[in-house]
């Protein structure tokens, strides 16, 4: 809310982020991240994700919402 810069350690720290990649092997950890989402069931993936598009929708009707003047 600041607009201050973080680092991602910070990120980390607040819970805004799940994990940090090593300087260059960014993309071995994104395909061992979505190995995992690939072992799980189709119906329950798909679950997740109309789930967090639904909060996210509802994040920014609140936003807007609350910073219409």
């Amino acid at each position: 809310m600041t607009g201050r810069f973080f680092s991602a350690e910070e990120a980390l720290a607040a819970g805004l982020i799940n994990r940090i990649a090593p300087e260059s092997r960014h993309l071995e950890v994104a395909c061992d991240l979505a190995t995992q989402v690939a072992e799980n069931r189709p119906l329950s993936v798909g679950a997740t994700v109309r789930t967090r598009r639904w909060y996210m929708d509802q994040l920014e009707r609140e936003v807007t919402m609350q910073t219409a003047r």
